[in-house]
């Protein structure tokens, strides 16, 4: 792994120059917003600021308020999201085709893609102004997070109909669970020097994972064709605007790919219910999940044979894991490793059944 070169992370430091980004928004103002005459103020909330030795990550918000034509003043939102490293940049253009196919419209979208400055590999969209999936979980919102979790299989749904020709330029990965990041090999020599007894739970679920993905992929490679998938679908990234009750707008394709559809599924019902637990009985959690599933059903005409439910459990499995190695990373402040590593063994013993939770 290189580390980050020093002068890319000084050029992506312009990003924070508050004269670099009015010069930026007044060049551009005209090409991104239909009938602007010029910015009245701007100001900036950093969302992300990560300086590793391997990679620089920004992600900020600007509140731009402008003068449009008929002298009417408007606040728009310009969301900058930057990484040094190129292959996470590809999120742009995948909103940009998403954006042309389809998801510019009616009640599942993308935000508005604005431009992308590869010197500073930075992409910039248009804000959505609103409050993400994760904020009504929060709330006790059950009414409205029953519209929202079956508004979200139906976006996932309309992703997965996707043809693959659409995005033959931008040459989608296979999504494999190998090529988690940070890389797995790395994750397991620390847990072996720091934590070895999580190691050694962890180790043989993780193991089954890959033999089982394998397998799955394969039996895709030969019938049923892999899909185009998010690839991480959780929450936090499905933003409700605040000006309507039915649209939702997804964000952050960095995972955007080729895959089992079924990876999405599994995913959002594993995350939904998890980040649900804190906030709520655990038989309401467990509510969104079967919602979604039925939803996502029914929208895509699809039967869930004994080999989908399978599918459906190896990836709430790995996003299990995914979280155990997220909290140990963050030393477990809220020590729910234990309870992920009791959720892991019980997808197992559900593939193994043929099972759905």
């Amino acid at each position: 792994m290189r580390e980050v070169n020093l002068k890319l992370q000084k050029k992506m430091d312009q990003l924070l120059d508050d004269k670099f980004i009015r010069d930026f928004l007044d060049g551009n103002l005209k090409a991104f917003f239909e009938g602007a005459v010029k910015i009245k103020n701007i100001k900036r909330i950093i969302h992300k600021e990560v300086r590793g030795n391997y990679d620089y990550t920004l992600v900020i918000e600007f509140y731009v308020k402008i003068l449009f034509e008929a002298k009417k003043t408007r606040e728009k939102s310009i969301f900058c999201k930057a990484h040094s490293d190129e292959k996470k940049n590809k999120s742009t253009y995948y909103m940009e085709m998403l954006y042309k196919n389809g998801f510019d419209r009616g009640l599942y979208q993308v935000p508005r893609p604005l431009t992308y400055l590869p010197d500073l590999r930075a992409g910039f969209y248009e804000g959505v102004q609103g409050h993400n999936l994760l904020y009504y979980l929060k709330q006790r919102d059950f009414d409205k997070i029953e519209n929202i979790v079956k508004s979200a299989a139906h976006w996932i749904s309309k992703l997965h109909e996707l043809k693959f020709h659409q995005f033959n330029s931008l040459k989608l990965n296979i999504a494999r669970i190998k090529d988690n990041k940070p890389p797995i090999k790395q994750v397991l020599s620390d847990m072996k020097s720091n934590y070895k007894r999580l190691y050694e739970e962890f180790i043989p679920l993780y193991q089954t994972t890959i033999e089982c993905e394998t397998a799955f992929l394969k039996e895709l490679r030969r019938g049923e064709k892999a899909k185009i998938i998010y690839a991480d679908y959780h929450p936090e990234n499905i933003i409700i605007p605040s000006y309507s009750r039915n649209e939702i707008a997804v964000i952050d394709f960095t995972d955007l790919a080729l895959g089992d559809p079924y990876r999405d599924v599994g995913t959002f019902i594993e995350q939904v219910e998890f980040m649900s637990r804190k906030y709520m009985p655990a038989d309401k959690a467990r509510q969104w999940r079967k919602i979604f599933l039925e939803e996502y059903i029914k929208i895509s005409n699809v039967k869930l044979t004994s080999r989908e439910i399978q599918r459906i459990n190896l990836y709430c499995l790995w996003t299990s894991l995914r979280n155990i190695i997220y909290f140990y990373y963050k030393k477990d402040p809220n020590h729910v490793i234990p309870k992920l590593i009791a959720d892991a063994k019980n997808y197992l013993i559900l593939i193994n059944e043929r099972k759905i939770k």
